[in-house]
């Protein structure tokens, strides 16, 4: 099964995408794994698992950390001496 998440319009696209990239590792397990793509202005996460409850597991974990990347960067492009 897999689920695929494209990023786009991201105010410091390179950071999001290296904090995503370095972050495989740690998606990666016997059932499924992720992998991080970048394609002109888009970043491409795919989420591939062995099954349905995998595949929820991993596209919730990589949600939470795309919000919380992507909330931090939109933070310091507002606010950029903070």
């Amino acid at each position: 099964m897999r689920a695929r998440v494209r990023l786009i319009n991201i105010n410091d696209k390179d950071s999001v995408y290296l904090v995503l990239k370095s972050m495989e590792p740690e998606f990666r397990f016997r059932r499924g794994n992720v992998l991080v793509s970048l394609h002109g202005d888009e970043i491409l996460v795919d989420i591939n698992a062995g099954d349905l409850t995998s595949l929820r597991s991993l596209l919730n974990g990589v949600l939470k950390h795309i919000y919380l990347l992507i909330t931090l960067s939109e933070s310091n492009y507002d606010n950029p001496g903070m």
